[in-house]
């Protein structure tokens, strides 16, 4: 979310290019996809990592599959066990994962620099 805010189109220049005609030379394709191309490197690096960006395929590539199950299995005989398994996913799965996204995104941010017009006096 962070690189779409510093680094993607305003909704302005979405409605704006929006109305353009397909074949408008004036259109600057690379301005407007600026942002897309370091989102996607961002989803490129959990392809690398973890094999997916799907919650469900990052859990059971982190915690193995038979966690996962117990988490999401309500009927399941581990039941009882559920509250530890949730504390240990939070610890050891969503924060790790959220870490490196972070990590990641913050990488993407101070190589590419902030962009000189990104607050725009609102801050």
């Amino acid at each position: 979310m962070v690189i779409g805010q510093l680094y993607g189109r305003t909704r302005e220049m979405f409605d704006i290019d929006a109305k353009r005609k397909i074949d408008d030379p004036s259109f600057d394709y690379l301005a407007a996809v600026s942002g897309r191309e370091l989102a996607l490197e961002l989803y490129e690096l959990f392809l690398i990592h973890f094999g997916s960006c799907i919650c469900i395929d990052v859990s059971h590539k982190v915690l193995g599959r038979s966690e996962v199950e117990v988490l999401i299995r309500r009927d399941s005989p581990a039941r009882s066990k559920i509250k530890t398994k949730i504390s240990n996913h939070s610890k050891e799965g969503c924060g790790s994962v959220v870490g490196n996204a972070a990590k990641w995104a913050t990488e993407i941010i101070l190589r590419e620099g902030i962009p000189k017009n990104t607050c725009k006096g609102k801050y």
